[in-house]
């Protein structure tokens, strides 16, 4: 198994294991945090946290042993340091900044999708699966979602293949 399919094989286990989104995740395990953690993450936004709090509770009636808290771009960040592609953590416009452009004719599982405005990008995601004009994507949705699987559209803008691959 090659590096980029061993990255987007991790990254789709994300979805299975119901990680979930926290400003500022990176791979912690949910049940690790504490509520102060999960806050402090947060930026002690009350909003932000019960609405962080609502998707634990309506996602993991019976357990969340292998959930961890991702923003959108620790959860990329996350598996390419892991991997030993990566050696630091980074944003989103910093993954964008490492990627060589590609257009979206040319996106394969492992490359990565983006939202820019005024040449910084605010948001990526990851292919996962290429099927004719039907794009799958793996990313880091929001509180309100977690990590899931979704399909391209028009917020994305830019695309990119991240130099390993």
């Amino acid at each position: 198994m090659t590096k980029r399919q061993e990255f987007v094989e991790n990254v789709k286990k994300e979805v299975a294991n119901n990680s979930i989104y926290v400003w500022g995740g990176q791979g912690e395990l949910l049940e690790q945090l504490t509520l102060s953690k999960i806050e402090s993450m947060e930026g002690n936004d009350p909003k932000q946290v019960e609405r962080i709090l609502k998707t634990i509770s309506k996602k993991y009636p019976g357990g969340m042993k292998k959930s961890r808290c991702f923003d959108c771009s620790g959860l990329i960040t996350y598996h390419l340091i892991k991997l030993g592609l990566l050696m630091f953590d980074t944003t989103a416009d910093g993954l964008y900044k490492k990627c060589k452009p590609i257009t979206k004719r040319e996106l394969l599982p492992g490359d990565l999708v983006f939202t820019v405005k005024n040449n910084k990008a605010s948001h990526v995601a990851t292919v996962c699966e290429v099927n004719g004009e039907t794009i799958k994507l793996v990313e880091a949705v929001g509180r309100d979602v977690g990590v899931a699987e979704t399909t391209l559209t028009t917020k994305f803008n830019k695309y990119g293949r991240f130099p390993a691959f």
